[in-house]
């Protein structure tokens, strides 16, 4: 992939939608054509292939609510699809396939934004490292899971968007990201953590600057 000038909100769109739908197709036919040669697991299999394991757990707090051992699936992902699900005639597995996709899709957005950010990079290697890292990321031998119902997709989505705004100073933006995240996993109040200290920093430079002025 060659560098060249700065892409286009239509150029990144169309790059990323074809990669995507590309990546999409290819998991597909692997599900298709696979399944003779690997071990078979009998337990925690979903209605579909991409909702086994924790996706069935998601899918029945989403239908009926939390049971006993359900405790460690944080809300948000199955609020959604319960929400979402009711636009569907209750098909919760469609409402979880396609929160999961869009959300990836999001993610992958970000992404590409966020290349741009990083002061070290050469200008003129942008789009080509924009493109190859939406390339590597799809290519990621686990990257399936952003095609499944799990929480990866909202997750990543939820970060990638909370580390964008505050690059770009939206913190209020960042803070609600950030808060929202901690809904999908534990993992995600963490990111309160720069909030904070960045709060804490500017007041002490408010303090310095105001002792410093009053000094003179």
């Amino acid at each position: 992939m060659k560098s060249g000038k700065v892409s286009s909100s239509g150029d990144m769109l169309r790059f990323i939608l074809i990669s995507f739908l590309g990546w999409r197709v290819l998991l597909e036919l692997i599900a298709r054509f696979t399944p003779q040669y690997l071990t078979k697991q009998t337990m925690f299999l979903g209605p579909i292939p991409w909702a086994n394991f924790d996706g069935v757990h998601y899918l029945s707090i989403a239908e009926r609510g939390y049971v006993q051992y359900e405790q460690a699936f944080f809300p948000l992902y199955p609020v959604l699809i319960r929400f979402i699900g009711r636009l569907f005639h209750q098909d919760f597995v469609l409402a979880a396939m396609l929160i999961s996709h869009l959300s990836f899709i999001g993610s992958l957005i970000f992404l590409w934004k966020l290349i741009p950010l990083i002061p070290s990079l050469p200008k003129d290697k942008i789009p080509s490292i924009q493109k190859w890292t939406i390339v590597f990321t799809l290519a990621f031998p686990t990257s399936y899971y952003f095609a499944s119902v799990y929480t990866e997709s909202l997750f990543l989505f939820l970060i990638l968007a909370s580390f964008y705004f505050f690059q770009k100073k939206r913190y209020v933006f960042y803070g609600i990201g950030a808060s929202i995240t901690s809904g999908v996993r534990l993992v995600g109040s963490f990111l309160l953590v720069p909030v904070g200290l960045f709060a804490y920093m500017t007041y002490l430079w408010k303090q310095v600057a105001l002792t410093w002025h009053l000094s003179l």
